[in-house]
Formats: C-alpha cells, sequence, structure tokens
C-alpha cells in the first residue's frame, strides 16, 4: 500500500512532469549528463533563463532535479547549476498528458467551425472552478494577485503590470506552448476563457480583454481592464 509520504511525492512529481516545458528540460538534462545552468539550459530547450528557473523550482521541489553550487575561486556571484537526481525518469505521466493535450486540441480544431468559441467556454468553467477552490471575493488588486496564483499553479511565470485602468499580465514559459502553436485558437481560448471565468467569480470588476499569444518565442500578453470599459 503507498504510504502518505509516497503519495505526496507522487503527486509532486507528476504536476511537475505534466508541462511539456518541464519534461523537455529534464530529458535535456539527462542527455547532457552534466550540471547546466538556467543559461545553457535556455539556449537547448529555447526558453528564457527567468523561466527555465521556474520550472526548475518546480523540478527541484519534485525531487527530481538538484542545485549545485559551484564556487569558481574568483569574484562574482558562484555559478548554480542543476543535474537529474539519479533515478528520476522523465516521461511517464507528464508525457501522456502532453500527448493527449495535442490530440484533443487537434480534434477540437478539426472539427469545429469556431474551436475558439468553445475552448473559451471550457476555460470559462475551469477559470469559475478554480476561483471557487480558493473561497475569495476580492477587489481589483486582491483579485489581480489570485490571477497570477491561479497561472503560476497551471505552469505560467506570470509578470502583472498594473495601471490605472486594469493590468497586463506577461505571461512566461506557456506549459502547453508546443500545442499552443499547433493550435492557437483552441489553448489560447481555453487560457482567456479561465482568466475571465476567474475574474467574473471572484466579482473584482475585472475582466480579461484579450490574449496575444507569442508576442515573443516564450512570452504571450493578456490585458486585464474593468468590465464594461
Amino acid at each position: 500500500m503507498m504510504t502518505s509520504d509516497t503519495r505526496v511525492r507522487e503527486l509532486a512529481r507528476n504536476r511537475a512532469l505534466a508541462t511539456a516545458s518541464r519534461v523537455r528540460m529534464l530529458e535535456t538534462l539527462q542527455r547532457e549528463a552534466r550540471p547546466l545552468d538556467a543559461h545553457e539550459l535556455g539556449r537547448l530547450v529555447g526558453l528564457h533563463p527567468s523561466t527555465v528557473r521556474f520550472h526548475l523550482r518546480a523540478l527541484e521541489v519534485a525531487g527530481m532535479v538538484e542545485r549545485r553550487v559551484e564556487r569558481r575561486g574568483r569574484p562574482g556571484r558562484p555559478r548554480v547549476a542543476y543535474a537529474v537526481v539519479g533515478g528520476a525518469e522523465p516521461p511517464g505521466p507528464g508525457r501522456r498528458y502532453f500527448l493527449l493535450s495535442r490530440i484533443l486540441a487537434s480534434v477540437i480544431a478539426g472539427r469545429m467551425p469556431d474551436p475558439s468559441v468553445l475552448a473559451g467556454e471550457a476555460g470559462r468553467e475551469w477559470g469559475r472552478a478554480a476561483a471557487h477552490e480558493r473561497g475569495l471575493h476580492a477587489d481589483a488588486e486582491g483579485a489581480l494577485q489570485a490571477l497570477s496564483a491561479l497561472l503560476e499553479d497551471l505552469g505560467f511565470a506570470p509578470r502583472v503590470e498594473a495601471d490605472g485602468e486594469g493590468a497586463t499580465i506577461w505571461l512566461h514559459g506557456c506549459p502547453f506552448r508546443e500545442v499552443a502553436e499547433a493550435n492557437p485558437e483552441v489553448v489560447c481560448s481555453v487560457h482567456l476563457g479561465l482568466m475571465r471565468g476567474a475574474l467574473s467569480e471572484w466579482g473584482s470588476g475585472l475582466t480579461a480583454e484579450r490574449l496575444e499569444p507569442f508576442v515573443e518565442r516564450d512570452l504571450c500578453r493578456a490585458r486585464v481592464s474593468q468590465a464594461g470599459t
């Protein structure tokens, strides 16, 4: 029988591997067979170093990679590199979830006249449910903080820039980037719907106006403003 501690570790591992970018990073670390820092790993997997560090933290918490601080014997910060923990294998749940998401997205995109409508509705319902679980009724500032946390739980590395009319949310490291690049009308519509559903559930008076996918290779931009403006 699986113990409580074992179950917690397995859940953390499955959650870490549910993101294709993390699977790719773990595979790259295994293939290179040497510790890599965030810049080196980022160049190999095509992600910004800040995004790489975000995903490495999740893999570290799951016990799949370990941090190694290498002091070079000269002034300056020590090099922080990461290596795979012995026995950490990347396929399993993460690879299966990734393949399933690709299959579902391609089917929806191929058979619906406007897949963004269905995907947006699904995202909205998902967002409402996720927001309801947090039991929050928030003002605009609190809702932006909660939305940032929700997006981070999903696998993004979000950065919120608030202004007098709402906020711009910079989304680094899309956890479904490979699927979104192939079917943005499905994946990106789900994410936009999720933000709309969550903000509505929190009664914040905010809504997500739009989501611009891949304004840079590893960066999307969402605009949040007062509802009705």
